[in-house]
């Protein structure tokens, strides 16, 4: 935007209010919040004079969209923006740090922990952190603490339901709406009656306040003490009462279901019988599905609740109840199955009829099995033509996925339990590279791999050290890498499973040349990976033999690796691997370039670009994190290389910029080792450019979108005009 001086006309206006204005990740609201002026006045006041400021109450009262309100209202008092941290299905303390990293796009250096690499990066920083749902995860606190006295720009608003009992924390206590008086003669006025109407108004419409309605929707608002969730449930029942009726049935039996224990609130007790008299409603088997849904934190599909939840149950006709009555909602995405999920409150008091039934022991379990079937049919689609689609659909479930492993560690006396969580992260560790989720991923397969009963040499154990391993590897972290490989290779030769030894052969090829710069010790261990394979998968085939292409390759000798290349390329072609055909087309091209054929390796250069950003165009949903970024990340820095080689340096600096954007974007970290063989197009590029042209380019390339990216790279030769001013 700009502003436009003429002489005689006003040239001073106030900043625009808009959440792009500053870096945020706040989502626009999708309903009308109402109410709490004074509320989000005094929570700005005291943002301006503390640096750590809690919304404390219980659930129901609105704590999430007041936080959000209040963050985008104070967005412009901070030049780094503001960040929205969901924590509600977090349950581990240690998580809280990675979640934080993954929402500021901060990823860890070799050799740091996620604190450290917080603490740089928020150093310097004027920035807004809102950490929604602290109260499960509240032991992370002292962290949160240790972020804040690091960073003097840095400032914290919270909710929790209790106190996060840090020095210079202030609290503020959210109290419910307030209500009419019995009279109802001013009863329109009250925030509460107006949340109420407009929300039965969606699904009574027509619905509106008038001289009928409103002293029954003041005895309504007045029954449920202002609490905004409740008013929200017992608003869903206007598709099937008038308000009167409502009023009834709420004045009956909200005494009945106040027997909550005596120590909380009663406005809590409140909420709780609010959700209990939607719950005495349902007949017994929409009661039990009730429960067993609660095991889902990141909702459900219909097949999944089926599998899961389902025993003994018709669940298409019950879950339809379950959203009949508003304590299930369904959502239609834009892509994918319908799913169906519960507000948090409601789900922990489902959570407490599935503990009163003594299921949930049985119910995790059931849910662990399912989310490794899931696992297991994504695992081959995850180096596919079909990977954006399956990241999807595991990004969906991921909160399930979490749940599950979680049970895993929980149980982890229990072989049986452990070995599925093993085997589950061996399955998607794929999904966690490619979505920035390594950091978690590494720390959760750690500790997985430390229970005892991980302590088996068998197969699982083997492959879940050859997901961990390569997690580590995309993070440059070698040298545990090397340990992780090691034992897997070791375990594989003891067990003389030939494909299982191959891959593991496979991943070991890489330690020497990665941890010690030893790229001649990788070849031979390929040419046994090779002997013991025979004639066996051919996808790990194609991948040992562009194996042996890379490290001859990156020992300098071009004219050997040529072949091996294209052999890969090959079977890969065969077998429809379009991401080993873009890796080995690009590791073609810088052989081509080596031997001097420079028109050779731009045209493979552009192949290799034309088959990855295929991939991310077939992504369900362009420019979100659901394409395949580290994929599209592997051709920019190889059309850099070729960029400088023609002396085209901007056009360089740009795909540099872009380069740097997917690591930081997807928490990746990628061996360099390219730019040790081929030299650093960066260096050339600022030596031809001058540092501010380098500088400018390259944050045109930084600022690019997923989508901006891809147009980027495709352009023909890697020339990009430089666009109007």
């Amino acid at each position: 935007l700009h502003d436009l001086v003429i002489a005689g006309l006003p040239s001073d206006f106030a900043g625009l209010r808009t959440l792009d204005a500053r870096p945020t990740n706040l989502s626009p609201e999708r309903t009308s919040f109402i109410g709490r002026t004074e509320e989000v006045a005094r929570l700005e006041e005291m943002i301006g004079g503390a640096r750590l400021v809690t919304i404390v109450g219980p659930g129901g009262t609105g704590k999430t969209r007041l936080s959000i309100r209040v963050a985008s209202q104070v967005l412009d008092r901070f030049v780094d923006g503001a960040f929205f941290v969901d924590l509600s299905a977090v349950t581990d303390p240690e998580v809280v740090l990675p979640e934080i990293a993954s929402a500021l796009k901060v990823r860890r250096e070799p050799g740091q922990d996620t604190a450290e690499a917080l603490r740089g990066h928020l150093r310097d920083r004027q920035l807004l952190l809102v950490l929604d749902n602290m109260e499960q995860v509240v032991e992370a606190a002292a962290a949160v603490g240790k972020l804040l006295d690091g960073s003097p720009g840095l400032a914290v608003l919270a909710t929790s339901r209790v106190p996060l009992q840090l020095t210079g924390e202030q609290r503020f206590e959210l109290q419910p709406m307030p209500v009419p008086t019995d009279d109802a003669a001013d009863a329109g006025a009250f925030d509460a009656v107006r949340l109420f109407a407009e929300r039965a108004a969606a699904v009574h419409p027509g619905f509106e306040l008038n001289e009928r309605s409103t002293p029954a929707v003041a005895r309504i608002v007045a029954a449920l003490d202002g609490l905004p969730l409740a008013l929200e449930l017992a608003a869903s029942r206007m598709a099937l009462l008038n308000a009167d009726a409502l009023a009834d049935r709420l004045t009956r039996r909200l005494p009945l279901l106040t027997g909550g224990p005596r120590d909380v609130p009663e406005r809590q007790r409140t909420l709780a019988a609010t959700i209990g008299w939607s719950h005495d409603l349902l007949d017994d088997d929409a009661r039990i599905l009730f429960a067993r849904l609660s095991v889902f934190p990141g909702g459900s599909t219909l097949d999944a609740a089926e599998r899961v939840a389902g025993e003994g149950l018709e669940v298409l006709d019950v879950m339809g109840r379950l959203t009949d009555a508003s304590l299930v909602r369904r959502s239609d995405p834009v892509t994918g199955e319908v799913r169906y999920s519960m507000l948090e409150t409601i789900r922990e008091f489902a959570g407490e009829r599935l503990d009163a039934a003594g299921d949930r022991e049985a119910l995790e379990r059931r849910l662990a099995e399912w989310v490794l079937s899931v696992a297991i049919e994504a695992e081959p689609h995850l180096a596919d033509a079909e990977q954006a689609d399956w990241c999807t659909l595991l990004e969906r479930e991921h909160d399930n996925i979490r749940a599950a492993l979680d049970v895993a560690e929980h149980l982890g006396d229990d072989r049986m339990s452990v070995e599925t969580g093993l085997r589950t992260s061996a399955a998607i560790w794929r999904f966690w590279q490619e979505r920035g989720h390594l950091v978690e991923a590494e720390a959760r397969l750690a500790r997985l791999l430390e229970l005892p009963e991980a302590q088996h040499p068998d197969e699982v154990r083997a492959r879940a050290l050859g997901a961990y391993g390569g997690i580590l590897y995309w993070q440059s972290e070698f040298e545990e890498m090397r340990r992780a490989y090691e034992e897997a290779a070791v375990i594989a030769r003891s067990l003389e499973d030939r494909e299982l030894l191959a891959s593991a052969l496979f991943d070991l090829s890489f330690v020497a040349g990665m941890a010690d710069g030893d790229f001649e010790a990788g070849e031979p261990i390929l040419h046994e990976a090779l002997e013991v394979l025979g004639d066996g998968d051919a996808l790990l085939r194609s991948r040992i033999v562009g194996g042996i292409g890379f490290t001859r390759m990156l020992r300098g000798d071009a004219a050997a690796a040529v072949e091996p290349f294209e052999q890969a390329i090959e079977i890969q072609r065969a077998i429809g691997d379009r991401l080993g055909i873009s890796q080995n087309l690009v590791g073609l091209a810088g052989m081509r370039l080596m031997l001097g054929d420079a028109d050779a390796a731009r045209a493979l250069a552009r192949e290799a670009t034309e088959v990855a950003t295929a991939l991310v165009r077939e992504g369900p949903e362009v420019a979100t994190s659901s394409t395949n970024a580290s994929l599209l990340s592997t051709v920019l820095l190889p059309n850099a290389i070729v960029a400088s080689f023609d002396g085209r340096h901007e056009d360089a600096a740009r795909l540099l910029g872009g380069w740097e954007r997917l690591e930081r974007d997807f928490l990746l970290r990628f061996p360099d080792v390219a730019i040790a063989r081929f030299g650093d197009p960066a260096v050339a590029a600022r030596e031809a450019l001058g540092d501010e042209a380098y500088e400018r380019a390259f944050a045109h390339g930084f600022d690019l979108d997923i989508e901006g990216l891809t147009a980027l790279v495709r352009a023909e030769g890697g020339r990009i005009d430089q666009p109007d001013g």
